[in-house]
């Protein structure tokens, strides 16, 4: 009997620590009166153990499956060492905005974390990513915010979700994985990120506001790349039905290689600058909000005007057949009949009833007037070798020329070429004018400025 006893009782020694060691749900306590994920106070409820412990990850031996479903303890703290789970879930009863601060420690998570409530929980602690696949999910209406650094190692994190709650990633993307957006969300992505893997964005949008410069970045079908600060890629790729957007006055450079199956648009003042090859067209806007006549110059390669291109930019019709866009010709001189004549002065308009097409010549300008509710749109391929448009003396030696690139063109180095190396311009006109509306402003080298995509400007040979 003795012999039976002690059997029995060792095997419900070994069972009891069996229970306790197992993986399983463990729950933050709304009564623990405490946010340390480490404390006396025994802030984890084990639901199979069915007892307290001080931190949910029996003592950094099992990942276990975290969830936070009350409003107390909104502010926790990370303190001491990094915590181990499989999953962290928000629950819907989280409803209110919950804090996780860094103390000497961080989160290290092998499945996922979710939101599943209306409120946007941050981390302000560094974040492990140490499964071959971690979801950082936002199911419901709220988000989530990551101000440290996500360690993504070799693995892969899947930022997204089925809600239509934000994420946000403040930090520093470190290690040599994979990120992808999935799910219909946005994604926020700032920081210096150093991470070399590859980018997907696979539904949904992803807003890039820093440089993933060693990161390839893919576009899929029905997802959105979004360029809302400055920013530098490795390569591009856009595939059937993907969206990339360049916002106004931002720029993105891609180190490497561009190519673009879907679409991918330039807002005005923005910049694309392709260090390898490029395949593909882009849309560069040029915005005008006025109806003055402007000097314009197509940013893209291959564009055509015709009367289709004309009504579709507002372009304004004006006497006779002439329509709101114009050349320069200074090779005959100036007539300036007026009437019937359609080359009024050295300008030559385009006609209402021309039903060919012509092509913005790379580095040429025009003059544009246009009823003033629409940009000025260009499709075309993007251009990246140097453009030597043609000039003559002709009758004035004067002539309409433009920025050919859809990128920034710098007034220093277009002097100093067309001065010193090629002698070209003729003193005193050492300078390029650009029309203001009323008159010419000539800028010169000593006022250190770009040309825009898209502007045009007078320069005397």
């Amino acid at each position: 009997m003795k012999k039976n006893y002690l059997l029995t009782v060792i095997f419900i020694i070994s069972f009891i620590s069996f229970s306790t060691n197992a993986q399983q749900d463990v729950f933050s306590r709304s009564d623990a009166g405490t946010g340390d994920w480490g404390s006396a106070n025994e802030p984890w409820y084990y639901q199979t153990s069915n007892n307290n412990q001080g931190d949910p990850d029996n003592d950094n031996t099992i990942r276990n499956f975290i969830k936070i479903g009350h409003n107390n303890n909104t502010t926790m703290t990370t303190n001491g060492r990094y915590y181990r789970f499989e999953t962290l879930d928000f629950q819907t009863g989280a409803s209110s905005q919950r804090t996780i601060n860094n103390s000497s420690g961080g989160l290290s998570a092998s499945g996922g974390i979710y939101n599943l409530s209306t409120a946007t929980h941050t981390f302000n602690t560094p974040i492990g990513i140490d499964g071959a696949t971690v979801q950082l999910n936002a199911n419901s209406s709220g988000g989530l915010t990551f101000t440290e650094t996500i360690f993504i190692n070799a693995n892969t994190v899947n930022f997204g979700g089925s809600g239509s709650g934000n994420i946000i990633v403040n930090g520093t993307i470190q290690g040599t994985g994979n990120v992808n957006k999935t799910g219909g969300n946005t994604l926020t992505i700032s920081g210096s990120n150093t991470y070399s893997g590859t980018t997907t964005v696979s539904a949904g949008t992803m807003v890039l506001n820093s440089n993933i410069i060693d990161s390839d970045v893919t576009v899929n079908n029905g997802a959105t790349l979004q360029i809302s600060e400055n920013a530098t890629i490795s390569s591009l790729t856009i595939n059937a039905g993907g969206i990339v957007i360049i916002d106004t006055s931002k720029s993105l450079t891609i180190s490497n290689n561009f190519t673009n199956n879907g679409s991918a648009t330039a807002h005005h003042g923005s910049s694309l600058l392709v260090g390898g090859t490029s395949t593909g067209d882009i849309t560069y806007n040029v915005d005008v909000t006025d109806t003055d006549w402007h000097l314009i110059s197509s940013p893209v390669d291959g564009e055509q005007y015709d009367d289709a291109w004309v009504t579709a930019n507002g372009i304004v019709s004006g006497s006779n057949n002439n329509r709101g866009i114009s050349t320069y010709d200074n090779d005959v001189a100036d007539t300036n009949n007026g009437g019937s004549d359609t080359a009024t002065g050295h300008w030559r308009y385009f006609q209402a009833d021309d039903v060919s097409a012509s092509t913005f010549e790379a580095g040429v300008g025009y003059s544009l007037k246009g009823n003033g509710s629409d940009d000025y749109s260009f499709t075309g391929a993007i251009q990246n070798d140097a453009v030597s448009p043609k000039i003559s003396q002709g009758a004035t030696n004067w002539n309409l020329i433009g920025n050919p690139y859809a990128a920034y063109l710098d007034i220093d180095l277009f002097l100093a070429e067309n001065t010193t190396t090629n002698n070209v311009l003729a003193p005193p006109f050492q300078a390029i004018y650009v029309w203001n509306g009323s008159g010419y402003d000539p800028i010169t080298a000593d006022d250190d400025s770009h040309i825009y995509p898209g502007q045009a400007f007078f320069c005397k040979l």
